[in-house]
């Protein structure tokens, strides 16, 4: 198994770093920005006001930009200033671009950094995968899955796009697969040990206070964190229960510890404590038609934006999101992911060879739902609707793609033998045969690597240069 994870992760750094070093700078979306607000935490010491002024991603909460500034003064950059101005013409067969990258002898200094920068997120990429790995492990206690969910991470051509660039999308996804990895954990731990569940709880809140202060779009996992630990508490009584809702109350400290100075900041600055009118108002200001806030309850942005907006995302696209896949493929990935999903409810529920325990399937089940409803919170204010936002639940969602995947081969041989014969127990389950488990579970990781491929030659190596 860990010459197989040695394999994972030689994968994902010869994709990432292809895609990191072949991208030109600035063509990852709002990457420039994100690189103002490190320059402007080196150059002044302080964390930006919320102003067009200060970049277009000046609302965004701090921790990213201080973890990438620690990672240029280590890497001995000197402050800079990238201002790229607007492509030319594009020739005819080749991607169209945003920026021109006719460089001046300052601003050829300012793309190395830029490229030298964008080294954190692959290492946080890389995080990302090992902690899929883990969550995948611990919910279903099977290898095989566990190994091929990391390699679907490490192949999810999204991700790759998102690992390659200076982006915050990279830390916070890499928080919040930790947190479900830490979840995962807290449930396993159960009540056989009273002081390392309140640990692995404080460790919890830790690292959902550290994702909310990378992304707000992490709120989500804290009710979904929450939900869980409440669901098993209230299975227990006496002081198993207490002590879970204590596990519960010490989530929420630890989470307020680490990211309530932010929250209490935005309030004396804005009277928000998310700064959303600020926010909304800078953004309404720099482009018009970005914000257009509507109710939860409205169909159109909800039922029909969002989910056209999401499903085209989430697998692929690139550039300014002007680099996108054909769209009846996007229509293949999504019907084969809920083909997937049923797959693993199914097999779930139906405790088919121990697949996931139930606390643990609700775990990854909500840190995956956490994900769009995170994608439906920026969406009820703008028209954005991403996929790298649902990404919060990444790990979770790799799990259980991969998971359900599994059970696909063996479901067709089981009807196939039907009446043939039973199980050892004396059920009508038949074991699966390994290798139609085997061909489940590579199915995802596959495919991503074939529009890996594709995006390859049809978007980076025509575009490709500093």
């Amino acid at each position: 198994m860990a010459l197989a994870l040695v394999g994972i992760v030689l994968a994902y750094l010869a994709v990432t770093l292809t895609f990191s070093f072949l991208t030109r700078a600035g063509e990852s979306n709002g990457e420039l920005d994100h690189v103002v607000y490190v320059e402007h935490l080196l150059r002044d010491n302080a964390i930006p006001r919320i102003s067009a002024d200060n970049g277009h991603e000046s609302h965004q909460p701090p921790l990213y930009y201080l973890v990438t500034a620690a990672w240029q003064k280590l890497l001995g950059i000197h402050t800079f200033e990238l201002v790229l101005g607007p492509a030319p013409t594009s020739r005819p067969g080749v991607p169209p671009l945003k920026l021109s990258h006719t460089y001046t002898k300052d601003q050829l200094q300012g793309v190395r950094d830029v490229h030298q920068l964008r080294l954190l997120s692959v290492l946080f990429g890389l995080g990302t995968v090992l902690l899929t790995f883990a969550a995948a492990r611990l919910a279903t206690g099977r290898d095989g899955i566990a190994l091929a969910a990391s390699l679907a991470v490490a192949l999810w051509p999204k991700e790759v796009v998102v690992s390659s660039a200076v982006t915050n999308d990279s830390l916070v996804i890499l928080l919040s697969s930790l947190a479900l990895v830490v979840l995962l954990l807290w449930l396993r731990v159960g009540t056989s040990d009273g002081v390392r569940s309140r640990l692995f709880a404080v460790d919890l809140g830790l690292v959902l206070g550290a994702a909310i202060l990378t992304k707000f779009n992490a709120l989500p996992l804290l009710p979904v964190a929450l939900a869980v630990i409440l669901g098993v508490a209230f299975r227990h009584r006496g002081r198993e229960r207490i002590g879970q809702l204590i596990d519960a109350l010490l989530v929420i400290i630890g989470c307020l510890a680490v990211c309530g100075w932010w929250l209490l900041r935005n309030n004396h600055l804005y009277g928000d404590y998310f700064a959303v009118k600020a926010s909304n108002a800078y953004l309404r200001s720099w482009l018009p038609g970005l914000i257009s806030p509507v109710s939860w309850f409205n169909t159109n942005r909800m039922l029909h934006y969002v989910p056209s907006h999401l499903l085209r995302s989430v697998w692929y696209d690139g550039g300014w999101n002007q680099f996108m896949l054909p769209g009846w493929l996007n229509k293949v990935l999504t019907a084969l992911a809920a083909y997937a999903v049923v797959l693993f409810a199914v097999a779930a529920a139906r405790r088919y060879q121990r697949l996931a325990r139930p606390a643990a399937t609700a775990a990854l089940a909500g840190a995956a739902l956490a994900g769009v409803v995170a994608v439906m919170g920026v969406a009820k204010d703008s028209l954005q609707a991403e996929g790298r936002i649902a990404f919060v639940g990444l790990a979770a969602f790799a799990t259980i793609l991969v998971a359900g995947a599994s059970q696909a081969g063996p479901l067709i041989v089981r009807r196939l033998r039907a009446g043939i014969a039973s199980a050892p127990d004396g059920s009508s389950e038949l074991a699966p045969p390994p290798a139609a488990e085997l061909v489940g579970l590579l199915v995802w990781p596959a495919v991503f690597l074939a529009i890996d491929l594709y995006v390859f030659f049809h978007f980076v190596w025509p575009t490709r240069g500093l």
